[in-house]
């Protein structure tokens, strides 16, 4: 601030200007004075700050986060007594349906003659397939993993004001090493080989109540198209350019179900979905599975046995701070902070703004001097002009202009014509 109030108040030939257009006025009658680009520059900060300042005080008669916190405190409370007590003694339980090893028993094959492709079995073997589709009766011999409670932690965006929010204890479901470490199949370059992974939930309510729900299929890795040219795709996305577009992998990061405690039971919500905040159930990222290695074409395989399976509430303080803030987890500034901001940002606008006014009334002086001197330079021209003309005109009349060689006084102040008495013929005596 100091610097800048230097360079505004510095004279501008001593600092080159900066870029401000001279004129024939600033040439001969303003060499000193302020650099007007900063005192441009000031105005424009200035107005800025003072603008925005006023709109922040305003806002500080209206209070729209009470009403955010008020109804979140009320979900809070309903969640406390007594959501949060029904949903601790229900029960939820999984399993994996698919992909899914069957054992199948081959006869002894014997090749003829000729037959290229022909493989010799001498015995009866027996191997295991992947399948996906399973009877009735190979999902019963499936058992049902149960999953475990767990405080999440889900904390609110911060600085925020929370004296008046409500706490409460959060309450998730969640389940670990659902999936192999090494699953069947492989990435080949646009999609993964292996069977889709089809999981089957369970949810029973304290009355005994149970619904199921089935989650899938769920493909471990998938590609997104991305609008970038070849360039950017070979820049940013490791050159998966392929079927005309750019494209980028993403790994399967976690899945999460959300449900409602309805009379029937657990259940989606109102359209169907199961998915945490109405979306799918599974959930993708740009890196591995608890791991900040970023996905490439060339190397994208993961360790999916740190995927997790999680279940809420749709009750849930977290999910309503989630609606309510739009997903930032901020419910907004209190009227005592948009008044304190609006009152910084005032003040430091009106700070830039006090050289301005002062400097335009010392720039426009100058100006108008300047104008007003070169004017009466003209003047005294066109006098001298007229009094020639007089002199070879009229024998009465002569016009003393009353200056030195240079044309100027010796003060520096522009010569002034004067007019002289009129004379007669013995005059010239």
């Amino acid at each position: 601030m100091a610097m800048a109030a230097a360079a505004v108040m510095g004279n501008r030939r001593k600092f080159g200007g900066g870029g401000f257009s001279r004129t024939r006025y600033d040439d001969e009658y303003d060499s000193d004075g302020p650099n007007m680009c900063w005192i441009g520059i000031f105005a424009v900060c200035g107005i800025g700050l003072l603008a925005t300042g006023v709109v922040y005080a305003r806002s500080s008669f209206e209070d729209p986060r009470a009403e955010l916190v008020a109804q979140y405190n009320t979900e809070v409370d309903l969640w406390n007594d007594p959501l949060r007590e029904e949903f601790e003694n229900s029960k939820f339980s999984f399993r994996v349906l698919n992909p899914h090893l069957r054992e199948v028993h081959l006869p002894a094959v014997k090749c003829q003659p000729g037959d290229g492709d022909c493989k010799p079995r001498n015995a009866t073997t027996l191997e295991k397939l992947v399948t996906l589709n399973l009877t009735d009766i190979e999902k019963a011999s499936i058992a049902w993993e149960p999953l475990a409670g767990v405080d999440p932690e889900d904390h609110l965006a911060k600085p925020q004001k929370v004296d008046d929010i409500h706490p409460y204890s959060g309450l998730v479901y969640e389940a670990s090493e659902m999936f192999s470490e090494e699953p069947e199949g492989e990435w080949d370059g646009t999609e993964w080989t292996g069977a889709p992974y089809m999981l089957e939930l369970r949810a029973e309510t304290p009355a005994g109540v149970v619904t199921k729900f089935e989650i899938g299929p769920v493909p471990l890795l998938k590609q997104h198209m991305i609008g970038a040219n070849q360039k950017m795709c070979r820049i940013h996305y490791g050159n998966n350019m392929h079927r005309g577009h750019c494209w980028d992998t993403f790994a399967l990061s976690r899945i999460c179900v959300q449900l409602n405690k309805t009379d029937n039971g657990w259940a989606p919500d109102r359209n169907g979905n199961i998915g945490c905040g109405g979306r799918d159930p599974a959930v993708y990222d740009k890196h591995c599975p608890s791991s900040l290695r970023l996905l490439t074409p060339s190397s994208p395989l993961c360790d999916f046995s740190h995927v997790d399976l999680s279940v809420r509430s749709a009750s849930d303080p977290h999910t309503a701070a989630l609606q309510l803030t739009d997903g930032t987890l901020f419910f907004g500034p209190t009227p005592s902070d948009n008044w304190q901001q609006g009152l910084v940002m005032a003040l430091v606008g009106a700070v830039l703004l006090c050289p301005v006014a002062p400097v335009l009334y010392l720039k426009l002086a100058q100006r108008r001097g300047a104008y007003q001197a070169d004017m009466h330079m003209h003047d005294v021209a066109s006098l001298r002009s007229g009094s020639s003309r007089s002199r070879s005109a009229s024998p009465h009349t002569r016009v003393d202009l009353n200056y030195d060689d240079g044309g100027v006084y010796a003060d520096g102040g522009v010569a002034r014509g004067k007019v002289v008495r009129p004379y007669h013929a013995h005059d010239m005596l």
